[in-house]
């Protein structure tokens, strides 16, 4: 099986699933977040950062905005992340962990849900910025679990009990994008 169609199916792809029928990997919608990275480990680690950078901007980055509006440590830190593929070298990956870590202090004084999305944005700034593969792949563990947290929390504020399943598929697709651009859904 090719690593391309193996990829698509783990990301939901339909026409990839029934292609490789009974041999499809799982699908990642249906597990935990905490299970993805076993399953995507044949992919390049700056592929799944970007992704995650992608999905991080995509998906959380405007809520961040729009509850505060004067905190951009966590876009900043997101800037950090990307400016360690535009501009690769020990000065970008020490800011980017710089950037880190003024999330984390966000964190602290963040009140409410959204102190997850301050923890995102950390854990995607040390994903760009660890210089080994394990590093990063801990890092984009934290992001992953912090987003999954993130989107059932809210979900569930607002009464949409049980939605986990539509959640993954939100940061899946995000993920996606980046993933196999010119694959179909």
């Amino acid at each position: 099986m090719s690593e391309r169609l193996k990829l698509a199916a783990l990301l939901g792809v339909r026409a990839a699933r029934i292609r490789l029928g009974a041999d499809a990997p799982p699908d990642l919608r249906t597990l935990p977040s905490s299970e993805w990275l076993q399953h995507l480990q044949e992919v390049d680690g700056d592929v799944l950062v970007r992704s995650a950078i992608h999905m991080f901007r995509s998906v959380f980055l405007p809520r961040w905005l729009e509850s505060h509006r004067t905190e951009r440590r966590p876009l900043r830190a997101l800037e950090a992340a990307e400016q360690c593929f535009k501009r690769p070298g020990e000065d970008a990956l020490r800011h980017a962990l710089a950037m880190a870590e003024a999330c984390a202090e966000v964190r602290v004084d963040a009140v409410g849900a959204t102190h997850r999305i301050a923890r995102c944005a950390r854990a995607v700034a040390c994903a760009a910025a660890h210089p080994t593969r394990e590093l990063r792949l801990a890092a984009l563990a934290e992001v992953f679990q912090t987003a999954e947290e993130e989107l059932i929390t809210t979900a569930a504020a607002f009464g949409f009990q049980r939605r986990e399943a539509e959640s993954r598929a939100q940061i899946l697709e995000a993920l996606h994008e980046i993933l196999l651009p010119e694959e179909g859904k």
